[in-house]
């Protein structure tokens, strides 16, 4: 048989609803689910009439319809019918109404024992390699469903501890440990550098006393002798003889003696026998040197006394001796005033200012009351202390007399003068759209006469009379099920079905007031179906159209049949359905 997974469902018997042909693949049962409400599963193996030593067959099932209660045997081929077992190799044919049986079959256990087998040797004792168990050296698969052999396991481990070598640099040289059978050793260096290892730990350290060059910084205290020199900067206290140069900065206590040149600033207290030591002799500065030295006396008194501040102004310049004389920043009376306090000179203005201002003042003269000069405005004196009358004989761009009763002011392109309106007729009128009649002068008429299409732009009409009217035929068409009206193009419409309608979609339906759509709908020479659950109002979602009672509609059939159907819409809501139907 085949290595899968059949099932089995105990006690479970039913009878066949359909009648199985000799070559039958699918057939009806009366149950899929036994008294538990347990459903059988595919695949499995069934046996239909199994109490008849002539009729028994055994069948393999491979898909079941639980809501059809429909079986197909095996993949659709006769070489799923007559199992081993059966009473016949082909030929059987069973009625509706024949026992069809779940049992545990020979076909089951044998399928159990092919998918032991793809894995096992019949003995039970060894594994088949290349299915569920892969013999791989080399893990290449790198499958997270198989398992490895014992072999495959060895290999694989042997290679990468055999592989796995450390390679390893210092500040100069390189070198490489065989982790499978070399140590890794970290010496130091005899008075420089010691290591002490312990379990997985690896101790660098210092020893208590070192020789060696020091170039760079040292960071903390320095206990003991240093012969040789030492260059680079030393933070913390040196405590011990230095015996060669220092170049560099030591800040800290520094306790012993010092033999050699020191380069460098020495932050701290010096105590010493004397500050310049026998031999040390002292070097004068010049103007400009900030080299650190030991200064004299005179050189002090000569920066003193070259020490002078050179200043200038807007006109005229000046030097202040800084050893000797006081720098002086005066204002001018009612101009400008300073104030001198601690390290600070401050440079205002007074609260009065006598000055002549040349350019623009920007602020209010609080006591001023008249322009200094008067000015003269269309012929009359203004000084700024009281409003004026400008007489309108002054205004050289207007010729006016005083006017009279009813003139107005007119502009006639060089002049405003006085003017006098005047009446008459209206110059013409003209009739515009649906409109007769008209004229240029007296009394004029206009007739409306409608001879053409008129929109009210979805006014209301009152009191209308309707008299020899017709609606517009709006021929209706379908799309892959779909048909789209438009009430804007007019309230009545005809189709012919060629297709099945699943979908009718309204737009521009009025949002206010009752509005109607009523469609022919003829028949096709193939009978058509029109769907009404899937009904939209302008772009809405899906609506059923309410029927009276609930009926629901089913189109006329009959080649050239003829349903009147009229949808009717309250302020644009689910569609009320009435339907005229089966004329011929």
């Amino acid at each position: 048989m085949t290595a899968q997974e059949t099932k089995l469902l105990n006690a479970f018997e039913t009878t066949l609803a359909t009648t199985l042909g000799a070559s039958g693949t699918t057939v009806t049962l009366t149950a899929v689910t036994d008294s538990a409400s347990n459903n059988i599963e595919a695949p499995c193996y069934l046996v239909i009439e199994p109490d008849s030593a002539t009729q028994r067959e055994y069948v393999l099932v491979s898909a079941i319809n639980i809501s059809t209660k429909t079986i197909t045997l095996g993949d659709g081929g006769a070489s799923y019918r007559y199992l081993k077992g059966s009473a016949a190799t082909s030929g059987l044919s069973h009625a509706s109404g024949s026992t069809i049986r779940y049992v545990a079959m020979a076909q089951h256990f044998e399928d159990l024992n092919d998918r032991i087998d793809a894995n096992f040797n019949e003995a039970g004792t060894e594994i088949v390699a290349g299915n569920a168990v892969k013999d791989e050296d080399t893990m290449s698969s790198d499958s997270a469903v198989h398992l490895a052999t014992q072999q495959s396991i060895k290999a694989y481990v042997d290679s990468q501890v055999t592989a796995q070598d450390l390679d390893f640099a210092g500040d100069s040289g390189t070198g490489q440990v065989d982790l499978d059978s070399q140590t890794f050793t970290i010496a130091g260096t005899l008075n420089e550098i010691e290591t002490s290892a312990l379990d997985q730990t690896i101790t660098i350290g210092l020893p208590s006393s070192i020789t060696v060059d020091v170039v760079g910084n040292l960071t903390g205290n320095v206990t003991g002798n240093v012969t040789g020199n030492l260059t680079g900067n030393v933070t913390g206290d040196l405590t011990g003889d230095v015996t060669g140069n220092v170049t560099g900065n030591v800040t800290g206590n520094v306790t012993g003696d010092l033999t050699g040149d020191v380069t460098g600033d020495l932050t701290g207290n010096v105590t010493a026998t004397s500050v310049l030591a026998d031999g040390v002799t002292a070097t004068t500065q010049t103007a400009g040197d900030n080299s650190t030295k030991v200064a004299t006396t005179a050189y002090v008194d000569s920066i003193s006394v070259d020490d002078d501040l050179n200043f200038g102004g807007d006109t005229g310049s000046g030097t202040v001796d800084l050893d000797t004389q006081t720098f002086t920043v005066a204002g001018t009376t009612n101009e400008i005033e300073t104030s001198a306090t601690g390290q600070t000179l401050t440079i205002g203005l007074p609260s009065s200012i006598t000055v002549d201002v040349v350019g623009a003042l920007t602020g209010n003269a609080s006591t001023a009351t008249t322009l200094e000069t008067a000015r003269t405005i269309a012929g009359v004196s203004f000084d700024g202390s009281a409003n004026i009358d400008i007489p309108i004989d002054n205004l050289s761009d207007v010729v006016l007399t005083t006017p009279s009763s009813g003139q107005v002011l007119e502009y006639n392109g060089t002049n405003w003068i006085n003017a006098t309106l005047t009446s008459g007729d209206i110059t013409g009128v003209t009739a515009g759209t649906n409109l007769s009649g008209g004229g240029t002068s007296g009394d004029v008429t206009l007739n409306l006469s409608i001879d053409s299409e008129v929109a009210f732009a979805d006014q209301t009409a009152s009191a209308v009379v309707l008299k020899d009217y017709a609606e517009t035929d709006v021929a209706v068409t379908s799309s892959s099920g779909v048909v789209s009206i438009d009430l804007a193009n007019g309230n009545t419409g005809t189709i012919t079905l060629s297709e099945n309608i699943t979908d009718i979609d309204f737009t521009n339906v009025p949002t206010n007031g009752v509005s109607t759509f009523t469609l022919q709908i003829t028949q096709d020479s193939t009978d058509r179906t029109v769907a009404i659950n899937a009904v939209t109002v302008n772009g809405g979602g899906n609506v059923t159209a309410k029927t009276a009672g609930g009926a629901g509609f089913t189109m006329s059939t009959g080649s050239g049949a003829i349903d009147l159907v009229t949808f009717l819409f309250v302020d644009a809501g689910t569609p009320l359905l009435n339907a005229l139907q089966n004329f011929s």
